[in-house]
């Protein structure tokens, strides 16, 4: 055994010689080997409590994971790549509907997940798993006594060997999202029922310039029957100014009929659609509603549509949209007594695949100090009005993947500035670009 030095024993006489006689020496060797021991001994035993310290340190710190593990609400388990020693959270027992004393060594990875889900798993989970080693996102559980989907937020990730780097098993954080899915989707129902509230309210506006659209041609078609009456019971009748009197009926009766169709596109509860259609006839059917308004106010209307605007989105929601910023433009310009009051609405196509579209008015524009704030919900500028204006208005761009934003426009107004996809005609061969709306008014 080889020996190491563990202290020194010195020791020193001046009153007498002949005091470290070899007998005493040996003596002294036995002595010192003892208090060697009782020294190593002693550093032992202190090492021993600081090592029993550190393991209870470690034992109460793996104690508290445990307990935080079990006591958690969300779903954690872990299934080993060899054997069947799975282990899954009481949290996790309870979203899926296992008992809390049920043995779950048995259970496997595809019991788990709902049958439809199969494919999915194989596809696009297991590939990202085996690649990346992890694959976070939403997907369904499957409740072990119902069979229900339940909707979660997932981590999945290889528990890997420090050492080794041998894959050891395979463990799952999963976050119930059940009622955040719930949450959002009666959001998305309060916010498209507020839309319908604020549409509503919109065309409530224009009630009085809709019953004079339809007055008008209404008027001329009773007018043109009793002229063509009057031509077919003379003694010779005038079959020539008969017929004309019959196509101006026709004629006002397709007019009436467009802006009944106009008005039951923009009042209409469905859900969004996404379809492909002339933005063109809808800026003219929003301005065919407006033109009473525009009339009474005195206001100069300039229409400049460019050749090509075919957009894909929901119609009518997207001529809501501008039928609330003309209204607005329009309001805008009531006090306006110095200069004339115009409203431009102009599209162009101001590089290949990009669209513009802008309202434009000579109102007074929007505070600068308020521009962050015309997009809150409740605020408001006019005395009479809900405040919910804008906010709708981003609302439904924003579900078109798009965004509305604000600049100032010189001397006077504002530009809002909307984008969202659009295609081209099918015969221009052109994939999916993006589309610009640009949306000047001036006050809300």
């Amino acid at each position: 055994m080889q020996s190491h030095l563990v202290g020194a024993l010195y020791l020193e006489n001046r009153l007498a010689t002949h005091v470290f006689a070899p007998e005493r020496i040996a003596v002294l060797r036995v002595l010192a080997s003892q208090a060697a021991i009782s020294l190593e001994n002693a550093r032992l035993y202190s090492d021993l409590k600081n090592t029993e310290a550190q393991l209870q340190a470690s034992l109460d710190e793996m104690q508290m994971h445990v307990s935080l593990i079990e006591n958690s609400s969300d779903f954690i388990g872990y299934l080993p790549t060899k054997g069947r020693d799975g282990y899954i959270n009481a949290g996790g027992r309870r979203l899926v509907g296992i008992e809390l004393d049920a043995d779950v060594s048995e259970v496997q990875i595809g019991d788990l997940r709902p049958a439809q889900e199969d494919q999915r798993y194989v596809e696009e989970i297991l590939t990202a798993l085996v690649r990346d080693g992890r694959w976070t996102g939403e997907r369904n559980l499957r409740h072990f006594k119902t069979n229900a989907p339940i909707p979660v937020l997932q981590n999945l990730f290889y528990i890997i060997d420090k050492e080794t780097g041998e894959k050891k098993g395979i463990a799952s954080i999963c976050k119930d999202i059940t009622e955040q899915q719930q949450a959002e989707e009666a959001l998305r129902k309060a916010q498209a029922d507020l839309a319908q509230v604020a549409q509503r309210t919109t065309m409530g506006q224009f009630a009085a310039s809709i019953a004079h659209e339809l007055s008008q041609p209404l008027m001329t078609i009773v007018t043109s029957a009793e002229t063509c009456l009057l031509r077919l019971e003379k003694d010779r009748p005038e079959i020539e100014k008969a017929r004309s009197a019959a196509k101006r009926i026709v004629k006002d009766g397709h007019r009436a009929s467009e802006v009944i169709r106009s008005v039951r596109a923009l009042l209409k509860s469905t859900a969004p659609g996404v379809d492909e259609f002339d933005a063109n006839q809808a800026i003219r059917d929003v301005v065919d509603l407006t033109r009473t308004r525009i009339r009474q106010q005195s206001i100069v209307l300039d229409l400049s549509l460019a050749s090509t605007a075919t957009v894909v989105g929901d119609r009518g929601q997207l001529q809501q949209v501008l039928l609330n910023l003309m209204s607005n433009a329009i309001d805008a310009m009531t006090e306006v007594m110095d200069r004339k009051r115009l409203l431009r609405v102009e599209t162009q196509e101001v590089e290949p695949g990009r669209l513009t579209i802008r309202v434009e008015d000579s109102g007074t524009g929007v505070d600068p100090d308020k521009s962050n704030q015309i997009y809150d919900a409740f605020f408001t500028t006019k005395p009479e009005g809900m405040g919910m204006g804008l906010a709708i208005c981003r609302s439904i761009v924003e579900v078109h993947g798009g965004r509305l934003w604000v600049e100032q426009r010189r001397p006077n107004g504002s530009i809002f500035s909307y984008d969202s996809n659009f295609y081209r005609p099918p015969k221009m061969n052109i994939g999916p670009e993006r589309y610009i709306f640009r949306l000047i008014r001036v006050e809300w």
